[in-house]
């Protein structure tokens, strides 16, 4: 009997599993923006936080703001250094997001800001052969409102929302078909290199195919372009976690993933 006991606790162990935080952040530990910024980031910090005469980025109510006044750029992003020991394969990337002071007079009709993800992102502009997946995070001329969009495959608008709102990503590039656990607690189904995105509980977009389906992911870029509109973007709560399941050996305490450093 005890030895019965023994062999099914040491099934349970092995069977246990963990998911990789890969970067997670509430800006909540500092109100300077350069605590949050590293050439080498830890699993907490940005690589850089770019901006120029018209566009102020700081630490506001303890979420990263972004305050567009002219027509300049900004942009922030992350990439390992070191480099990640394995890209993820099955990727969530979360964040809550607000927007207020829309500008409504914007001469330009174009008003996504892209959102991307790929292997490795730096200062230089992206481009379009250097991510895996984008989308288009859209500002409205409505006051506070926001929008998704497609970017690749189509140019696909969603409907606008309001006030702060949770964003989750989903990106898969496991070479099969796998299953997450959705915001509203459903078990949804992605195919390979597709990517879908929710708002709160709500899926907005399903099963996009990725642009760039033969590279790896791992990091992010936001590229606030200077022809896009002016307003004060705040975001928080940002996490980017590798959902792929790994097996932890019997009796080990440490779950530490090679992923995180």
């Amino acid at each position: 009997m005890k030895k019965y006991i023994f062999l099914c606790v040491t099934y349970l162990l092995v069977s246990l599993t963990a998911n990789a935080q890969i970067f997670n952040q509430d800006f909540e530990s500092s109100t300077m923006l350069t605590d949050y910024v590293s050439n080498t980031p830890t699993a907490i910090q940005l690589s850089e936080v770019h901006t120029e005469p018209g566009v102020v980025a700081s630490i506001t109510n303890n979420a990263l703001r972004i305050e567009k006044t002219d027509f300049l750029r900004t942009y922030f992003y992350r990439t390992p250094n070191p480099a990640l020991t394995e890209a993820p394969t099955l990727l969530q990337f979360k964040f809550d997001f607000e927007v207020t002071n829309n500008s409504q007079d914007h001469p330009d009709n174009r008003r996504e800001i892209p959102f991307y993800f790929g292997p490795t992102f730096a200062a230089s502009g992206t481009s379009i052969s250097t991510f895996h997946t984008r989308f288009g995070l859209g500002i409205s001329a409505t006051p506070g409102n926001f929008f998704l969009k497609i970017l690749d495959n189509g140019s696909t608008k969603s409907t606008e929302f309001s006030g702060k709102q949770t964003i989750t990503l989903i990106i898969n590039n496991s070479g099969k078909d796998l299953n997450y656990t959705a915001p509203n607690e459903s078990t949804e189904t992605i195919g390979n290199d597709k990517w879908e995105i929710w708002v709160g509980n709500t899926k907005v977009f399903n099963e996009v195919s990725a642009k760039n389906k033969d590279l790896n992911l791992g990091s992010f870029k936001f590229q606030y372009n200077s022809f896009l509109p002016k307003a004060i973007l705040d975001f928080d709560n940002i996490e980017m976690t590798a959902l792929e399941e790994k097996e932890i050996e019997a009796g080990e305490k440490n779950l530490e993933h090679p992923r995180i450093w």
